[in-house]
């Protein structure tokens, strides 16, 4: 498993193993269920081929690395990410057998997706560590301490921030933004959802652990030309007259769209229109 994940993490880097990951996955399947009904093994190979290469590499390599001391039936060891949509399994019957079997809600995470997710890959997006910014909620220019985004370890970025209350500034009483973290999609990624996995820490000011469920985080890639905001495949007339018909609004205005938005700076307007010109006739 760990020379099978090296494989496909050094075989998608140098882009020649795209060829190869159809051809492994009915025998992957095969070899994991084999005695699964036909359907079944259907779903497993379309859910093998839809992940990215970079998510395939980890999840094997990290079932290679699992040391032999560890023992399947204390399950303290493990740690259970389940897809919302998940064709297979739905997420109240496998929570159902979760809880007969003993595992704790610390242990558990169900993210936005059709099956298991165990990380996002550096090939699908990167953090944009300069637009990493504190929000409101702590007041005007709170303390900031850690800001570092790590390398690509494992094939993942990773970004470590912590900002805290100044003493002076009144505790916060109602819903805020605790920081922006921006990340940009790399071209090429393939259209589906991808979990961002997340750990937020909250503490009071004598740094004892506050409860918080961290936020499921998802984003939602999709196949579309810039410009083709009615979404029918082609940029064209269609497409002017609703930019028109909002131009020059905002945000904050009940009749902004946020689909005309097309440079994604909150405003319809100029450079919207500059954009929509530019794929002018062109198709999906």
């Amino acid at each position: 498993y760990k020379a099978l994940g090296v494989g496909i993490w050094a075989g998608s880097t140098a882009n020649t193993l795209g060829w190869l990951k159809a051809r492994l996955a009915p025998s992957i399947v095969e070899t994991l269920i084999g005695d699964a009904s036909r359907a079944v093994k259907a779903e497993h190979v379309r859910t093998f081929n839809a992940t990215p290469m970079g998510v395939l590499a980890q999840t094997f390599f990290a079932m290679g690395a699992i040391p032999n001391r560890v023992n399947p039936r204390r399950w303290s060891h493990f740690r259970v990410i389940l897809g919302h949509k998940d064709r297979l399994v739905g997420v109240r019957p496998m929570l159902d057998l979760l809880e007969e079997l003993g595992l704790t809600s610390d242990q558990l995470r169900v993210v936005l997706g059709d099956h298991y997710l165990f990380s996002v890959s550096n090939q699908v997006m990167e953090i944009l560590i300069d637009e990493v910014r504190e929000g409101t909620l702590l007041g005007s220019e709170p303390i900031e301490g850690i800001k570092e985004k790590t390398g690509s370890v494992g094939g993942r970025e990773n970004l470590k921030y912590s900002i805290a209350r100044k003493g002076t500034t009144p505790v916060p009483t109602e819903t805020g933004t605790l920081a922006t973290v921006k990340l940009r999609i790399r071209m090429g990624t393939k259209a589906g959802e991808y979990g961002i996995p997340n750990a937020v820490k909250l503490t009071d000011e004598d740094f004892h652990s506050l409860e918080f469920i961290p936020p499921t985080v998802a984003i939602k890639v999709i196949d579309s030309v810039p410009g083709d905001i009615n979404g029918d495949g082609v940029v064209g007339l269609e497409d002017l007259a609703i930019l028109a018909s909002v131009y020059g609004t905002s945000a904050e205005d009940q009749s902004y769209r946020d689909d005309a938005n097309l440079n994604r700076d909150d405003e319809v307007g100029l450079e919207d229109l500059a954009i929509l010109a530019g794929y002018w006739g062109s198709k999906e």
